[in-house]
């Protein structure tokens, strides 16, 4: 089948698709070198532009016919995927997890290209976060298990691995399972006390800082990603540091911006933690405004951080 025919498919469907850079004589058809080939959007808003408009989905890959396909997951599609990956362990991770919570329902699946699996599941409604190596609303570490949710995309077939293997339905026909309940954030603990916000700082500020890191790094272009999201988790570390945040509330909202972004969940979840430890030993405190030194360069991760100005 032709990837426009595929997506067409997908749209009828109710998700929403769009374009994602393809795999030609070995590379990204970006042709940029990048670190996620195949994978990441061909249009500037990545997730955020799919469609499910047959014409709009035509004018795309009648200008880019081999496309890879993107389908943005959450509400926007109405699912939510668990991505198994056996290079980073993911097998022994799923077979830890039905070992504590029982067998994983008959659901529609896929094989993908780098031989993983894509596992879709109805969407149960709410936020669904995007995880990497573990489930949503648990820190318990789950290594090869990645959630695609609310605020994600993943890849489906035809489209073209990096290896030169296309992704592969296992049943096409197989509707999306409802989601287990371990897919699903646990709720909030009652008993459990918010930390207190310093004097001077409204309750809601690190939310709204937050919120906003989220927005600038979904919205950083191609050669600036890495880059902004960096200065976005250190800036945000400063408030971890403070008890502004928490850090699993941090890196939940940075890896779904990154992804959105383009970047690839193992990337970006590596230049998350680098920039909170960075953060974390410049605590925020509350003067009207200050200026945070930058660490120092470092060799193992290849990110600088430039001196922020931060506005109390």
């Amino acid at each position: 089948m032709r990837p426009v025919d595929a997506a067409i498919a997908y749209a009828a469907r109710g998700w929403a698709v769009f374009p994602v850079h393809g795999i030609l004589e070995h590379s990204c058809t970006c042709r940029r070198g990048c670190a996620d080939p195949g994978k990441h959007p061909m249009v500037a808003r990545g997730f955020h532009a799919a469609s499910r408009d047959p014409q709009r989905i035509l004018r795309w890959w009648d200008r880019w016919p081999s496309a890879n396909i993107g389908v943005a997951t959450g509400a926007a599609s109405g699912i939510v995927v668990l991505d198994v990956d056996p290079r980073s362990g993911g097998e022994c991770s799923l077979e830890a997890l039905t070992a504590r919570r029982g067998p994983i329902p008959e659901t529609l699946s896929a094989r993908t290209g780098g031989g993983g699996w894509h596992l879709f599941f109805a969407h149960p409604g709410g936020q669904i976060p995007n995880t990497a190596g573990r489930l949503p609303g648990h820190t318990a570490s789950a290594p090869g298990l990645d959630v695609r949710g609310d605020g994600g995309y993943i890849i489906v077939p035809p489209s073209v691995h990096a290896s030169g293997t296309p992704y592969r339905w296992v049943d096409a026909d197989q509707s999306p399972a409802p989601a287990p309940p371990w897919l699903q954030p646990p709720p909030p603990d009652p008993e459990r006390v918010a930390p207190a916000v310093p004097a001077g700082r409204p309750a809601g500020y690190g939310a709204a800082a937050l919120a906003g890191e989220m927005t600038r790094v979904a919205a950083a272009q191609p050669g600036t990603r890495n880059q902004t999201l960096n200065q976005a988790a250190f800036a945000l570390g400063t408030l971890v540091a403070s008890n502004m945040l928490s850090d699993v509330a941090v890196v939940d909202g940075l890896l779904s911006a990154a992804v959105a972004a383009g970047l690839s969940p193992r990337e970006a979840r590596a230049t998350i933690r680098s920039g909170l430890r960075a953060g974390a030993r410049h605590p925020r405190r509350s003067t009207p405004t200050r200026t945070i030194p930058s660490p120092r360069r470092s060799s193992s991760n290849g990110h600088d951080q430039p001196t922020l100005e931060i506005n109390g």
